[in-house]
């Protein structure tokens, strides 16, 4: 089997395995009745944010079923331009405002002028924990912590049936609440090394979301002559960073049609992934 079939066969078996322990679905009970002529605008954190763009596409489908206007702004993952998009939003007297990934916690003036106006603010991702918030009526969310820990395991218990030492980089966004909260239960998970020895951090790497696009092909070269052969798997609190620790940044003819090309990318290769980088 390859190592992107051992990876994806792996995943698999974390979602089935994950999915197989919860309590059968059941339908949801029955809602209030649509309203009618509602606006909503969406406020993403980062256009290139992939999770939040998904969400917004979930969203726009359910918005053409209720005939309701939806709007979408682009965060590009600036506080300034988030600010003022919210500013923007209360002051057109928006029925809902969507908070697509960031923590509205930076934003106290907008969230209390939305409450003043009666504008309901729903997050995704936009808050640690799911759930109400002082702020959003909603956070939607994954419980973080449950991420990230079995992202952590997944690692050790690869690590323990190839019989290799685990060596990790963490990339984070230290913006983002949500964000801290997984890699901080990630760096647990990793030194608490459950069931195997020798399990180490070797860094912390703070690169914006907005910024990896333009940042991974010098972060990674880097990180190479910091670690070198100890540098063995990454974690990530989204999978931006995945997208350019990848052949094609360099490569674009490459075969590509694994849906894992992350998982082909071993530290070995990223060397000559940055190399390639600095004489392209």
């Amino acid at each position: 089997m390859t190592m992107v079939n051992r990876f994806c066969a792996g995943l698999l078996a974390l979602v089935g395995s994950s999915a197989m322990a919860q309590v059968p679905l059941q339908a949801p009970p029955p809602g209030p009745p649509a309203q009618v002529g509602k606006s909503v605008v969406f406020i993403a954190s980062d256009f290139r944010n992939g999770g939040v763009m998904g969400v917004y596409r979930g969203l726009e489908d359910a918005c053409k079923k209720l005939g309701w206007k939806l709007s979408l702004e682009d965060g590009g993952g600036l506080k300034s331009t988030q600010a003022k998009l919210l500013t923007g939003a209360i002051a057109g007297r928006a029925n809902g405002i969507v908070i697509g990934g960031f923590d509205p916690d930076e934003f106290a003036d907008q969230a209390a002028s939305a409450r003043q106006n009666r504008i309901v603010l729903v997050g995704w991702h936009a808050a640690k924990d799911p759930g109400p918030t002082r702020d959003l009526f909603v956070n939607v969310s994954t419980q973080a912590v449950d991420v990230a820990r079995r992202a952590a395991d997944f690692v050790i218990s690869d690590a323990l049936a190839r019989k290799r030492p685990v060596g990790v980089v963490i990339f984070n966004d230290n913006q983002y609440g949500v964000a801290n909260a997984k890699t901080a239960v990630m760096k647990q998970a990793v030194e608490a090394c459950q069931g195997y020895t020798g399990c180490k951090v070797l860094a912390i790497e703070n690169v914006l979301i907005s910024d990896a696009a333009a940042a991974m092909a010098s972060v990674v070269p880097k990180l190479l002559a910091a670690h070198g052969a100890a540098w063995t798997y990454s974690l990530a609190i989204n999978d931006v960073y995945f997208d350019e620790i990848n052949f094609r940044c360099c490569w674009p003819n490459a075969v590509t049609s694994t849906t894992c090309p992350q998982a082909t990318v071993q530290p070995r290769q990223l060397a000559e992934l940055a190399r390639a980088c600095r004489n392209r």
